[in-house]
């Protein structure tokens, strides 16, 4: 657990998800009605974007490294992942470069509030919420110093 503060929190919601559904209907479930289950209690003032990341990291978690193809993130789906990754970027700070600006495509930049501009990470959404979630090796972005 990232937060070991949270792991009974973390525990008794995923047994609760167990109990409810089995492994195929939460995978339907998830599909048909998309951010309607929240992993952490705060999701639903963040408009599920918690769970988004969650469920998009640990997606390429899997297809990633065993090739699975997948159809590019759609511009809605690449600005929720942004917005998401905005907000973990400041919440994860003490484990990110210090001065860490996170640069879209776009141009829009956001920093993850510790230090004066050293490191910017550039790329699509999608990749920049699997680097800053720790999956540097498989994240698909320019690093530079500024």
């Amino acid at each position: 657990m990232l937060l070991p503060v949270l792991t009974p929190l973390t525990r008794q919601r995923a047994d609760l998800i167990r109990r409810r559904w089995s492994y195929e209907d939460l995978i339907d479930h998830l599909r048909s009605e998309p951010g309607s289950i929240a992993c952490m209690p705060l999701d639903r003032w963040e408009d599920h974007r918690h769970a988004l990341g969650e469920y998009y990291v640990h997606t390429q978690d899997v297809a990633r490294p065993h090739g699975v193809l997948q159809p590019a993130p759609d511009d809605e789906l690449q600005e929720a992942l942004w917005q998401r990754t905005r907000t973990v970027a400041r919440i994860l700070r003490r484990r990110l470069p210090a001065g860490l600006v996170l640069e879209h495509p776009d141009g829009r930049r956001a920093s993850s509030g510790r230090g004066s501009p050293g490191v910017i990470v550039s790329g699509a959404p999608s990749e920049l919420i699997c680097w800053v979630y720790g999956r540097q090796s498989m994240a698909a972005v320019t690093v530079r110093e500024e």
